[in-house]
């Protein structure tokens, strides 16, 4: 487990229980996620899966279609992308499937997440 992992497992672990077993698909098979997190939001409880690309490169569009894939494989509410940059259309791309779509998206960069939780 590479360091900037672990320090997103820090950081995420503010925002509720982070579970770092891959979630299953439905159909039993390992899914794509490398972990879950649970929180609380009002009387809810939130599941989403966590993907993490340590990719110097843009992340883009494909990505994001893929996740929601991922997430209709299972039972998580969404999923939480975690990478180094994200293109513009799959900043868009993020934004339209949270409106039409139950499952959502949530797109986090690593400065930002581990500069937002104080994070080294």
């Amino acid at each position: 487990m590479s360091e900037e992992f672990k320090a997103m497992i820090k950081a995420l672990r503010t925002l509720g229980h982070v579970e770092e077993e891959v979630p299953l698909y439905r159909n039993g098979k390992p899914s794509k996620f490398v972990g879950k997190l649970q929180s609380r939001l009002g009387d809810d409880q939130v599941s989403m899966g966590l993907l993490h690309y340590n990719w110097k490169r843009t992340i883009g569009v494909d990505k994001i279609n893929q996740a929601i894939r991922f997430v209709k494989g299972t039972d998580l509410d969404g999923a939480i992308i975690v990478g180094s940059t994200f293109s513009k259309s799959a900043i868009e791309q993020a934004n339209r499937i949270n409106l039409i779509e139950e499952k959502k998206i949530v797109l986090l960069d690593n400065e930002e997440l581990f500069s937002k939780f104080h994070i080294e």
